[in-house]
C-alpha cells in the first residue's frame, strides 16, 4: 500500500507588508504551491496588505489588531490541518525548488521534526546597509552546522504535530520566538535540519538605526537571556574563535577612542583593533566586496562593528542587571550559583551573532 504523501500549508504572517507581499506570493506560486496551500495572516495591517493577498487568490486570516509575529503564526497553524507547516516571512521571495525540497526532507526522514534554510547571496540592493545585513544572514547560515539546535521561521518548516505538542511559539520571546521554539524542540528530542540550499531573497530595507536597535533590543538582549538562564544553544551558528576575536577588537576600539584624548599613544591600539577586526572577518568582507563592490564592503565593515557592539552591549546589560545580581542573591542566601555560566566572552560572541537567527515580521 502506497503511503499517503504529507500535506503542506504555507503560513505567511504579514503586517504592513504592502510593498512586499505581492512578490512573496508570486514567488510561492512560482515554486509550485497551490493557492489553497497558502494562508496569509494579515496581522492588523492598515495599508492594503490583506487586499493584495486576497486578490492573488490565497486564503487570508485577518486580525483587526496586530498581535505580533508569534501569535500570528500560531493562529495560522490553528486554522489549518496540514501535516507540515512552512513558515515564510512576507518580505521573502522563495526559490523555485523550495516546495520540492521541503517535502522531500519530510518524506525521506520520518524522524525529522523541522527544517529551515537561509537568505540567498543576492539580497535586495535597496541600500548598502540592507545589502550588508541580508548578506550577513546568508553568510552565517551557510557556515553553520547542518544539525541545528534552533529554528528559524523566515523560511522554516515543522511537523504540525510537534509544533502543537510543544504549544507553538511563545510570545514572551518576541523577536526570537522561533529560536526559543527550536531550543525546546531540540531538547524534546526533535531533529532539526539546516538545509543550506533552501533559499529565498530577502526584500527588507534596513537603516543603520533600525539595524542597531534590532540587534540590541530585539536580538542580543533576549538571546543573552536565553543562553544564560535557559540553556540556549551554546555552539550553534558557527561559533568560532573569530567571533571572540571580533568582540575583543570592538571592545579595544571603544576603549581606545574614549581614552585617546588623554593618552594619544592609544591610537596604536585603535589601529590594531581595526586591523584585527578586518582579519577576523576577512571572509565575510571579501564576500561583501565580491557581491556588492568596494563601497558596500567599506560600509559593511562599519555595520559589522556596530553589529558586534550591539551584541556585546546586550550581553553586558543582561549580565550586569539580571544574571550577576541573581547569582549574588543566591550566594548570599547560601543557595549557590544558578543559570548557565557561559562566560562573558563566549556568551557575548554568541549574542553578537544571534540577530541573524531570529526574525519577526
Amino acid at each position: 500500500m502506497t503511503k499517503k504523501p504529507p500535506t503542506l500549508t504555507v503560513i505567511v504572517p504579514a503586517h504592513q507588508a504592502v510593498g512586499e507581499i505581492g512578490a512573496c506570493l508570486d514567488g510561492l506560486l512560482a515554486a509550485g504551491f497551490a493557492r489553497d496551500e497558502i494562508l496569509v495572516v494579515d496581522d492588523g495591517s492598515s495599508d492594503g496588505t490583506g487586499d493584495i493577498a486576497r486578490a492573488s487568490g490565497v486564503s487570508v486570516l485577518h486580525h483587526a489588531m496586530a498581535k505580533g509575529p508569534a501569535e500570528a503564526r500560531n493562529a495560522g497553524v490553528d486554522a489549518v490541518p496540514s501535516d507540515i507547516i512552512l513558515f515564510v516571512d512576507a518580505d521573502v521571495v522563495v526559490h523555485q525548488d523550495l516546495r520540492q525540497r521541503v517535502l522531500e526532507h519530510f518524506r525521506h526522514d520520518p524522524h525529522l521534526a523541522a527544517v529551515f534554510g537561509s537568505y540567498d547571496d543576492r539580497p535586495s540592493k535597496a541600500s548598502a546597509v540592507s545589502f550588508y545585513r541580508n548578506l550577513l544572514h546568508h553568510f552565517v547560515h551557510q557556515r553553520s552546522h547542518g544539525d541545528a539546535a534552533t529554528f528559524w521561521t523566515g523560511i522554516g518548516a515543522v511537523r504540525r504535530a510537534d509544533f502543537m505538542r510543544l504549544g507553538g511559539l511563545e510570545k514572551a520571546w518576541q523577536a526570537i520566538e522561533d529560536v526559543a521554539f527550536g531550543v525546546r524542540l531540540h531538547a524534546d528530542g526533535g531533529r532539526i535540519l539546516l538545509d543550506k540550499e533552501l533559499l529565498g531573497t530577502h526584500l527588507k530595507v534596513w537603516s543603520v538605526t533600525s539595524m542597531f536597535r534590532t540587534d540590541l533590543v530585539g536580538r542580543a538582549i533576549p538571546w543573552s537571556r536565553l543562553i544564560l538562564f535557559h540553556g540556549g544553544p551554546r555552539d550553534d551558528l558557527n561559533f568560532t574563535i573569530a567571533h571572540r576575536i571580533s568582540l575583543a577588537m570592538v571592545a579595544l576600539m571603544g576603549v581606545s577612542l574614549v581614552l585617546m584624548p588623554f593618552q594619544p599613544v592609544l591610537a596604536i591600539g585603535l589601529v590594531v583593533a581595526l586591523f584585527g577586526f578586518f582579519l577576523a572577518n576577512r571572509s565575510f568582507l571579501s564576500l561583501l566586496k565580491q557581491r556588492g563592490g568596494l563601497r558596500i564592503a567599506v560600509i559593511g565593515y562599519g555595520c559589522h562593528v556596530l553589529h558586534y557592539l550591539a551584541g556585546g552591549l546586550g550581553l553586558s546589560w543582561v549580565l550586569l542587571t539580571e544574571y550577576l545580581p541573581r547569582r549574588w542573591r543566591r550566594q548570599a542566601a547560601g543557595l549557590g550559583g544558578s543559570g548557565v555560566d557561559a562566560g562573558p566572552i563566549r556568551a557575548a560572541s554568541r549574542a553578537a551573532r544571534s540577530p541573524e537567527h531570529g526574525v519577526g515580521q
